[in-house]
């Protein structure tokens, strides 16, 4: 709405300039017999059709319209291009005159559709006619400059609709990809969750298999001590033919109360066994006769040692009590079999 006020603005400030173009762009100079121009029959774009019957120094004619149809009319002449229709200025020439009406500056262009009955023109006539065909070329610059405003108006409108499509689809475009990050993250975050769960059921079933385990181990220990707690002693009296009782000093020993280095028991016959000793050099162990409760003996260069050896825990450890010997014979001590 706003844009058609300014086209009809600017077609009434370019009509009202034409009005003022200067004396010498006039069709005809005011006569004491006026003569109007315009004469013959002439339509407008929409259909409307006005006929004009001159004589000198009064005019009339009949107007056809949507609604009316020879409808007689008095035409005030103004000057020889220019004439009054009702509340309409008219001006132009006799091919085609612009009619502009004064309330609201609305403008219609009629056209000749027959030669109009004028007379003669004199040379100077036919000047003023080149200088007319002059003021209709600017009439039709002016439309072209009013076509070309509203040909930008339109322009810009597109221009206007094509930059909101624009941001609409570009807001579109941002919504989908939120929601394809947040469908993401949620994505990621129930990943972890079962990742999370998973690793506590592992512990758990680890927990599980580890004290299953412990039990085990903790049953088997309790069996082994008390199997253990079952003294092996071997009596002093034991006979060492077809049974080698010696035979479960075999192997690396590691004392253990106190600590030590290990010693290796060595065999030399049924019933004696060689050991090196840290201090005492080279040993031989056998059984002896009971000597003050003892059931083994232990000999070596310059000494004579009689111990209680108790074997526990299916022989992997063995208990030594000295009963008597010499001043160098090895005090009580706990041993245990190497792996």
């Amino acid at each position: 709405m706003d844009d058609d006020r300014y086209l009809n603005r600017l077609s009434l400030r370019i009509l009202t300039t034409l009005a003022a173009v200067s004396a010498t762009q006039i069709l005809f100079s005011i006569s004491a017999s006026a003569q109007l121009v315009m004469q013959g029959t002439y339509k407008n774009k929409t259909g409307s059709v006005l006929v004009i019957n001159g004589k000198t120094g009064f005019f009339t004619g009949t107007w056809s319209g949507e609604k009316v149809k020879n409808k007689p009319i008095n035409l005030g002449i103004l000057e020889k291009n220019e004439f009054s229709l009702g509340s309409q200025i008219c001006k132009g020439g006799s091919k085609e005159f612009v009619c502009i009406r004064k309330t609201d500056g609305r403008s219609r262009t009629y056209t000749a559709v027959a030669t109009p009955a004028s007379k003669q023109l004199s040379s100077s006539q036919s000047s003023k006619a080149t200088r007319s065909r002059k003021t209709s070329a600017e009439e039709q610059n002016a439309q072209k400059e009013v076509a070309a405003i509203e040909q930008r108006r339109l322009t810009e409108d597109r221009e206007e609709r094509k930059k909101i499509e624009a941001q609409q689809q570009a807001q579109r475009i941002a919504g989908e990809k939120a929601q394809k990050e947040a469908a993401a993250i949620e994505q990621r975050r129930l990943t972890a969750e079962r990742e999370e769960r998973r690793r506590i059921e592992a512990e758990q079933q680890a927990q599980r298999i580890a004290g299953e385990r412990a039990q085990k181990e903790a049953a088997a220990r309790q069996a082994s001590i008390e199997r253990a707690s079952r003294p092996v002693i071997v009596s002093p009296t034991m006979s060492i033919q077809g049974d080698d009782t010696l035979a479960r000093f075999s192997g690396a020993w590691v004392p253990t109360s106190p600590p030590g280095p290990q010693i290796f028991f060595n065999q030399t016959a049924l019933s004696a066994r060689v050991v090196n000793l840290p201090n005492l050099g080279q040993a031989i162990i056998k059984t002896s006769n009971g000597e003050n409760g003892s059931n083994f003996q232990m000999s070596g260069q310059g000494f004579n040692c009689y111990y209680m050896v108790v074997f526990l825990r299916g022989n992997l450890r063995m208990v030594w009590d000295l009963k008597s010997g010499d001043a160098v014979c090895m005090t009580s001590n706990t041993y245990e079999l190497a792996e």
